[in-house]
């Protein structure tokens, strides 16, 4: 017909996306609240995550294999298509090709479990996903992306996302207050269209972005509110206004 013959695989090719485990809470942060956190999910079982050029981010059950979940990051969309062309052996395209990270952290107002991660060549943008109870995993357990839409300075994020936990109060406040966000490096080619964005970067220049792990599902991204730039090679006046 019009669409490729399959062989039967399920699982699209592994190219560039190591595979990260989750288990139970490691117990490495010492607070009460957190103690209650890894007790409550001390017997969650395991899942192994890793991107594949089908379009997706796998999540499979650490000990016997079975798929708990897959995850599209929105961006892909236009390109999915490609997939059922004939000539796609000779046309092979980058999908979900990038290593993601899975550390708990503080969402909201309480601990989860948090996978994050890029897509490499497949496009300019990250995602964020809830994986706490990998059994439960729905569609409301995407937290957000953030994509070259939101920023033409993000590019192809081919490394590895951090999960950080960073001090927002000044120096000397106190209390002290923090925060955590996904610090991730633009990546690469961040003036080339990825047929989802149209926006490119004006300078081309590489950043590193601060993203609110919190931030509301339906509230937009705001530069200086929800995601923070450091521009690079640092410019003494955007460092001050952003």
């Amino acid at each position: 017909g019009k669409f490729r013959s399959r062989s039967g695989n399920l699982l699209g090719d592994i190219i560039n996306s190591g595979a990260v485990y989750s288990g139970a809470p490691s117990l490495k942060f010492g607070t009460v609240d957190y103690a209650q956190f890894a007790k409550k999910y001390a017997d969650r079982d395991g899942i192994v995550a890793v991107g594949s050029n089908d379009g997706m981010l796998h999540a499979f059950d650490a000990k016997t294999g079975e798929e708990k979940f897959a995850y599209i990051p929105g961006w892909l969309a236009p390109k999915l298509p490609l997939l059922t062309r004939k000539d796609y052996a000779g046309s092979h395209q980058s999908y979900v090709d990038a290593t993601p990270v899975v550390s708990d952290a503080v969402v909201g107002s309480g601990w989860k479990t948090v996978l994050v991660g890029g897509t490499g060549g497949g496009g300019r943008g990250v995602y964020a996903l809830d994986v706490t109870e990998p059994k439960k995993f729905t569609a409301a357990n995407a937290l957000w992306e953030f994509t070259a839409n939101d920023d033409a300075d993000m590019g192809f994020v081919i490394g590895v996302p951090k999960i950080v936990r960073l001090r927002t109060s000044a120096k000397g406040a106190n209390p002290a207050t923090d925060k955590w966000f996904v610090a991730v490096a633009s990546g690469v080619n961040n003036y080339a269209k990825d047929g989802y964005s149209e926006q490119v970067s004006a300078s081309g220049k590489p950043a590193i972005f601060l993203l609110d792990l919190s931030k509301e599902k339906n509230a937009p991204w705001r530069l200086g509110r929800n995601f923070y730039k450091i521009s690079l090679p640092i410019n003494k006046g955007l460092a001050r206004t952003q």
